[in-house]
């Protein structure tokens, strides 16, 4: 399981949307967070700019994670060599779509991803690739996001797939296709929770949430969920300036 799970039994990061600088990883792990997650799929990140986040997260050995915007050989293939920590796919529905992402994601025997030595991923080391390769495998993070009915009735296929790592609730998107938009405490939402996180423990894999709604967050990590994502650098900056605001005005 990946490493920074040795000495905890949940994480906390938060999400990387549209601000940039090859610094930031620096200030989440100053202020103590576990990872950041940045948004590939929304947002507009270039790979030069992932490049020199990844490079300043992989010194610092801190996580930084890409939600990709799809399953593609290239994109998945690019990020993973410029040190990045693992993968976010989106919109997950089957075991055939989490397959390929394991093909890109994993080294054999796991799956099929490319292999280039003497890049920013290993340090540009171009020995001990046999033992680097293993260890890859082990540290390098695939998860997957739950965001629709479909989703739920292929969760136990979709959680089984070797390689996979975590299935992470996307809740916007799951609590607008269950007809619950924005209320997580439906009971349409309470048993999707639920489910993933049983899902997840059956299959010896994290499961986890992406939300900025604290009281949510609370209670998944309650219930058992390993990975959490609170927020983003927008709701950070939004939420301090209220703050000021209503202390100062």
């Amino acid at each position: 399981m990946w490493k920074v799970f040795s000495k905890k039994n949940a994480i906390l990061g938060s999400m990387l949307s549209e601000l940039y600088s090859p610094n930031i990883p620096r200030i989440f792990s100053t202020a103590a967070l576990d990872f950041v997650l940045v948004d590939c799929e929304h947002g507009s990140y270039d790979y030069t700019q992932i490049a020199a986040m990844a490079s300043c997260a992989k010194a610092l050995e801190f996580p930084l994670l890409i939600r990709v915007p799809q399953v593609e050989r290239d994109c998945m293939l690019k990020y993973l060599e410029m040190g990045a920590a693992g993968l976010l796919v989106p919109m997950v529905e089957s075991s055939k779509m989490v397959k390929q992402a394991v093909a890109y994601t994993k080294y054999a025997p796991l799956g099929k991803r490319g292999i280039s030595t003497c890049r920013s991923h290993n340090n540009y080391y171009s020995s001990g690739i046999q033992q680097y390769l293993q260890t890859a495998n082990e540290n390098t993070l695939l998860l997957v996001q739950i965001e629709t009915r479909t989703a739920l009735s292929h969760l136990s296929e979709i959680s089984s797939v070797p390689g996979l790592d975590g299935i992470v609730i996307g809740p916007n998107d799951l609590s607008f296709d269950l007809g619950c938009f924005g209320n997580y405490e439906t009971p349409q939402m309470e048993k999707a929770i639920a489910q993933v996180i049983y899902t997840a423990k059956e299959n010896h894999i994290l499961s986890g949430i992406i939300s900025s709604n604290l009281p949510l967050l609370n209670r998944c990590k309650k219930a058992g969920m390993e990975f959490l994502s609170w927020g983003s650098e927008l709701s950070m900056i939004q939420s301090a300036i209220s703050g000021a605001k209503k202390q100062l005005l």
